[in-house]
């Protein structure tokens, strides 16, 4: 079997001198495919080539950062704002819903001070007592703010009513602020027409007393001279309230008596010099305790009026208030 193999590669094999004289040689090479330069396509991005790629990706993710950052700051200032206007009108609600026990408070006395005005009997003023409604120290609540933060910043279900509730709070609380130097006025005016009353008041008082004492220096003897005379000085005595005088008691023990009698001697005496003058002064010291009771009218009116005032004003202040708490709420934008 061996040999036999043996001779079949030696027949397979050529002989040596017919490779040698042959023209040319044929080598086995493996056949491998090299693609052409005009078959390859480079990786793309998108549809982008590498060169545009380098360039467009970066520009775009900064004009992306860019615009997001500018999205980003944008919101955080409609935030801020937003809670601006929210803590301006959280602010305005608070102070107004404090000021309602100053405010309660101030009406009490001022109601007590104009009924003490009526109510008195004495001759000097009755004195002040008084608070301050806090209405003036929400000063950054300007005009100019709360149709900012009321109206504009705020929604608005009806314009024209939000800016008239709106004009409302900024009118309230001026008045509000300004209470307490009307009271002062006034009262500085009530003080003076007193001390006016007063000084007239007692320049009779010497007149009369000085009327009494000619007469006795004239010994002047008249039964009508004598009764007013006791009726004066008792009547003095009775009204006398430690350096005051209670008006009343005076008026009632001296000058109903003293008008009545003085009347009857005009009609039946005619005329003597002494009790001339001392009629012309008791009715002079008449028409200052008219001017005394014209006072306490007239004043008490003023501070009533002064109370019902501010009642209303807050009243209304409030159902401004309620307004915008429960029809308006801070816009985003």
């Amino acid at each position: 079997m061996l040999v036999q193999l043996e001779n079949l590669a030696a027949n397979l094999q050529p002989p040596l001198d017919t490779l040698k004289s042959s023209d040319s040689v044929i080598f086995a090479i493996p056949n491998i495919m090299i693609p052409s330069q005009e078959s390859y396509t480079p990786s793309t991005f998108w549809g982008l080539t590498p060169e545009w790629g380098a360039i467009l990706v970066p520009t775009c993710c900064t004009l992306i950062v860019f615009i997001f950052g500018h999205l980003i700051n944008a919101l955080i200032k409609k935030t801020e704002k937003y809670h601006e206007t929210k803590t301006f009108r959280d602010t305005v609600f608070s102070c107004i819903k404090i000021m309602g026990g100053p405010v309660s408070e101030q009406k009490v006395r001022i109601n007590k001070l104009a009924e003490s005005i009526y109510d008195t009997s004495l001759l000097q003023n009755v004195e002040l007592k008084f608070n301050r409604s806090l209405a003036d120290k929400i000063g950054f609540a300007s005009a100019d703010k709360i149709f900012k933060y009321f109206v504009f910043k705020s929604s608005k279900p009806d314009f024209a009513q939000s800016t008239n509730h709106a004009f409302n709070i900024v009118s309230q609380l001026d008045y509000l602020g300004s209470v307490e130097n009307e009271v002062r006025t006034q009262y500085l005016a009530y003080q003076s027409a007193s001390r006016d009353i007063m000084d007239s008041w007692n320049t009779s008082i010497l007149k009369i007393q000085d009327v009494f004492h000619n007469m006795n220096s004239l010994g002047v003897d008249d039964s009508l001279a004598k009764r007013l005379y006791d009726s004066f000085y008792n009547s003095a005595i009775k009204a006398s309230y430690g350096s005051d005088v209670n008006v009343p008691v005076f008026y009632n023990g001296f000058l109903v008596t003293a008008l009545k009698l003085i009347q009857d001697y005009d009609v039946k005496c005619g005329s003597d010099d002494s009790m001339v003058q001392l009629i012309k002064e008791i009715k002079n010291l008449y028409l200052v305790y008219e001017r005394w009771l014209a006072l306490k009218n007239g004043f008490r009116n003023v501070f009533s009026s002064i109370e019902k005032f501010i009642s209303c004003s807050y009243s209304s202040l409030e159902d401004s208030m309620d307004y915008f708490k429960n029809n308006t709420k801070a816009l985003w934008w």
